[in-house]
């Protein structure tokens, strides 16, 4: 697959977007910036990554080195505020850094009403009109405030940018969306099973809190509606431009991509830091993600993956690993097995070079079971704790790390099949 660049406007249905499109790319090839600014980077860095996902401009896919696909999500323009407003409110404030400024802090010290009609430069610039300006070649206010071109202009302008993309979707339609996004990139899009960062989860965050949505009154239609007027415009426009564009498409029978079963696609990586969801991934005996991925904690971790989808040839297994190894004489012996039974062994030795092994599992077909799922269990054969090594204060008993997994149908048929 050519780069992604996922123009994320915030509270538009972008991460659980973001969460799916993800697992097409190995967590080192995930750029780890998600602003604007893309012309601050050297090129030859943005060259070594190939998933840009962000809170960006138009101005910045310039930056990205080509080829490269571009998808975007839009949304209604006052929902879009509305949903920024209490996603801001629910922030716990010990969350919240302690000498920086937070919309935050002002969304939760004021109603609605209130917040809608506050002259703060920095809340005009992230709820006036801001759907359209991401997608605009030049700023949309120049000195004084004035629009620096006419609101037609502005809004063909946008257009035009949305029209030249690979893809993009509409969060009132999105299944369609997905669909669509799917199609163009050429891969199946499966979204997490809970939409990520949306205001019914997060309350399940350690960063936020639940906070009760506040009803629209009259007056906070008018706020609302000279808080958009462009944006109002730009978006019909664009709803339109989406049926001219997908109409057939979906007309033609595709099902939305996160139909079925399958919670992961041949193809997906299922990267285990801090920054993923794992969806699809049920993990016993191992840590909490950090930042990088899954230490396992036991003699005994195992590693349950899927629904997948019903394979038609051998399956191949790609792992990016690390090991608990703190001397440089040390070793550390692994077996696979798949329903008790043992499959390979693999064995580590100190390496001062880098933290990243990687090793190759093929399994047959059958090894994937009726319901399209596939269990590793690992046999560690020398835990150890970083505080018996007498490296760190950490106690727990360490054996191999998970940093992410390739999963491959090979598609070849005839192949013999898993035997008890």
């Amino acid at each position: 697959m050519d780069r992604v660049f996922f123009l994320h406007v915030p509270k538009t249905g972008g991460s659980s977007l973001t969460a799916a499109l993800a697992k097409k790319f190995a967590s080192w090839e995930i750029f780890p910036w998600h602003h604007s600014r893309l012309d601050l980077f050297d090129p030859s860095d943005l060259m070594k990554f190939r998933f840009f996902h962000g809170h960006f401009t138009m101005a910045d896919f310039d930056y990205i080195p080509k080829p490269a696909r571009i998808v975007t999500l839009l949304r209604e323009p006052r929902a879009r505020i509305l949903s920024l407003y209490h996603y801001w409110r629910s922030f716990k404030k010990d969350a919240l850094p302690p000498y920086e400024a937070h919309h935050s802090r002002v969304a939760k010290s004021v109603g609605l009403n209130t917040f809608l009609g506050l002259p703060n430069p920095s809340l005009r610039v992230a709820m006036d009109n801001a759907l359209v300006q991401a997608y605009l070649p030049y700023p949309l206010r120049g000195r004084n405030n004035a629009l620096t071109a006419a609101p037609d202009t502005i809004v063909d302008d946008a257009l035009e940018a949305l029209n030249a993309m690979t893809a993009f979707g509409i969060l009132e339609r999105f299944n369609e969306s997905i669909g669509v996004i799917g199609e163009a990139l050429k891969t199946p899009v499966i979204l997490p099973t809970q939409k990520v960062r949306s205001f019914e989860s997060l309350a399940g965050s350690n960063e936020h809190e639940p906070v009760e949505r506040e009803t629209p009154l009259l007056e906070t239609s008018a706020l609302l509606d000279s808080r958009t007027e462009i944006d109002r415009l730009f978006y019909d426009r664009a709803c339109a431009l989406f049926d001219r564009k997908f109409g057939q498409q979906r007309t033609g029978g595709s099902v939305p991509s996160n139909a079925g079963a399958a919670a992961l696609a041949w193809g997906d990586w299922i990267n285990f830091g801090a920054a993923s969801h794992l969806d699809g991934v049920k993990l016993a005996g191992w840590s909490g993600q950090e930042e990088w991925g899954v230490w396992s904690i036991t003699d005994h971790p195992a590693v349950k993956l899927g629904p997948l989808p019903k394979p038609t040839g051998p399956v191949r297994l790609t792992f990016a690993l690390r090991a608990a190894i703190f001397d440089a004489e040390g070793e550390q012996s692994v077996t696979v097995l798949v329903r008790d039974r043992p499959i390979e062994s693999w064995s580590f030795a100190f390496d001062n070079e880098g933290d990243r092994r990687m090793r190759m599992l093929t399994l047959p077909q059958s090894a994937v079971d009726d319901d399209g799922y596939l269990t590793l269990t690992f046999r560690i054969a020398q835990p150890v704790s970083p505080f018996a090594a007498g490296v760190s204060e950490d106690r727990r008993e360490l054996g191999i790390g998970i940093e992410n997994i390739h999963c491959e149908c090979l598609n070849r048929a005839g192949q013999e099949g898993f035997r008890e």
